[in-house]
């Protein structure tokens, strides 16, 4: 049984207050693999942030990490689903460490070259156990629904089925890892109780240099983006919007933050019953200016405020964005509110908590073992 390292939830590994946040894109992407070149997405990372770090190393006072490099290790699998939040991640690291931080796309762990000594941060639920090297601290960044949150009786047997299985595969690995990174915020305070290590909430976001061009609404081409995997489920409410004469964006081979700059609303529903958050979807629309339509969720209230909010059960979506289609002046209004709130409000809270993460985490010191070949039993 794993036992709970921290006294009061909502507090981070020094026992300082924290707030959580969090994201999941999920858009099929040609990624490359091996040393990932990343020069041409943070050329414009804050020059003052960066200065001021390699003044204050001149001056005598070391900077984060001092000593050793730091890697953002992305699976190329993964990749695929979250690439611009991953662009984000590693822009954040290279303002906090300099240009120490690398960032590193393969198909395993045991694939990529680092540095002993290093602070690695790890994207990558599909990977395979790794070989833990000297000195290093891994920090793994949780994407997935691995607990049971809000009405269980909202969740269905394969959605159930779903969940279970992403908590093993996390779990698994769990002995391997230093610190968790969590998502979705209530699961991160579940999350903060059962584990013996560290664990904080990240936002997952996307730097508006990573994002397309904001289109005006009347040149969109799509009234509607839907992207991600064609559940039953989902099928059901695309094909009555295609019934009822609206034009939905391609559901796979595009980047899901494209897709949704061409259009007019984005939809998001669950690919299996259930009410857990689709976090990057969202926030990722809202910043390109396109209003989401959701289906019911766990935690949407305290993703978004509530003059940004359109959700309804399953039954309904179609109804809710014919509704707010209907209105193109008041969607337009509603895009523009949106973009806006990202951009003034969200965004920079969500770089002010990976600010955080990176200074609480760069004084970690690792305790766990070099080697592991065996996986930990499962936790029942």
């Amino acid at each position: 049984m794993q036992t709970r390292l921290f006294a009061a939830v909502g507090r981070d590994i020094f026992g300082k207050k924290w707030a959580v946040g969090g994201l999941s894109a999920a858009i099929p992407f040609a990624q490359p693999r091996g040393n990932y070149n990343c020069a041409r997405h943070i050329a414009e990372v804050d020059g003052p942030n960066r200065l001021k770090s390699q003044t204050a190393y001149r001056n005598g006072a070391p900077p984060l990490n001092a000593g050793g490099k730091v890697y953002l290790i992305v699976q190329d699998v993964s990749f695929a689903y979250v690439r611009n939040v991953a662009l984000f991640i590693h822009r954040m690291l290279r303002q906090t460490f300099g240009e120490v931080a690398e960032l590193i796309v393969c198909p395993e762990l045991d694939d990529a070259t680092y540095s002993d000594g290093a602070l690695i941060f790890v994207i990558g639920e599909n990977f395979k156990r790794h070989q833990r090297r000297p000195r290093c601290r891994y920090v793994y960044l949780n994407f997935s629904v691995v607990e049971i949150l809000g009405n269980p009786l909202s969740i269905g047997r394969a959605g159930w089925h779903m969940i279970r299985r992403k908590r093993a595969m996390l779990d698994e690995k769990s002995d391997l890892y230093d610190v968790l990174l969590d998502y979705y915020p209530p699961q991160t305070r579940v999350l903060a109780r059962q584990w013996d290590m560290p664990v904080q909430g990240f936002d997952v976001a996307v730097h508006p240099k990573n994002l397309p061009a904001t289109i005006p609404f009347p040149d969109r081409p799509f009234d509607v983006c839907f992207v991600g995997g064609m559940s039953e489920r989902r099928r059901l409410v695309v094909d009555a919007l295609k019934a009822r004469g609206f034009t939905v964006s391609p559901h796979q081979d595009v980047v899901f933050e494209d897709a949704a700059a061409q259009s007019r609303c984005c939809l998001n529903i669950h690919s299996l019953r259930s009410n857990h958050l689709e976090t990057p979807r969202i926030v990722g629309a809202l910043a390109v200016g396109t209003p989401v339509v959701s289906e019911h969720s766990y935690g949407l209230g305290g993703l978004l405020p509530e003059d940004l909010r359109r959700s309804a059960r399953l039954g309904r979506l179609a109804d809710a964005v014919e509704g707010l289609l209907n209105d193109a002046e008041w969607a337009a209004l509603l895009g523009r509110r949106s973009q806006k709130w990202y951009a003034e409000t969200y965004l920079s809270k969500a770089e002010e908590n990976w600010r955080k993460i990176c200074r609480d985490v760069a004084l970690i010191e690792t305790s766990r073992p070099i080697h592991k070949t065996e996986p930990l039993a499962l936790r029942t």
